[in-house]
């Protein structure tokens, strides 16, 4: 992993990372809504929702602390645990984020098997300003579609009018 140390692309890569993260719990969330879901499915699928918001759990705090520079203290309050228990929690996914990691809420995997095995919700590949304009341009569109004006972090806040 580039280590990435440009501060003003760790912000926009993080904000883009994280309404990434909320739009796919919004699909995965509608996706759930047909009447005739199978319990299997429904079963299956609120596992995978589980595994979505820990991914954005995980960027939510890393945008606290990135972009507003809050304190362990505070993330803490805002979770409900204690200051120690917030950073045990996200100070690794932190460092591995802001090394480039983009996958920094699975667990690290180590020993011959660790290539084969995929844990956690899919990665967030933003490595390159150019990454970020695509990813920009696909969630100004997916705003678009709902009836938000962009930014829209999906599900989208009050301020913003969304229809789908």
């Amino acid at each position: 992993m580039a280590a990435r140390t440009a501060p003003d692309f760790l912000a926009r890569r993080t904000e883009l990372a994280r309404t990434v993260a909320a739009r796919d719990i919004h699909d995965a969330t509608l996706a759930l809504t047909c009447l005739h879901t199978p319990d299997e499915d429904c079963i299956r699928a609120s596992r995978h929702l589980n595994v979505l918001q820990k991914r954005f759990k995980t960027l939510c705090v890393l945008s606290e602390r990135i972009l507003n520079g809050a304190s362990w203290e505070t993330i803490a309050g805002q979770l409900g645990v204690t200051a120690a228990t917030a950073k045990a929690l996200y100070a690794s996914p932190e460092q591995r984020w802001r090394a480039g990691d983009p996958q920094p809420w699975a667990p690290v995997l180590t020993g011959p098997d660790a290539m084969a095995t995929v844990v956690g919700a899919a990665p967030i590949v933003i490595d390159t300003p150019a990454q970020a304009d695509a990813v920009e341009t696909e969630l100004a569109a997916y705003c678009a579609q709902r009836g938000c004006t962009p930014p829209c972090t999906p599900p989208c806040t009050p301020a913003h009018t969304c229809t789908g």
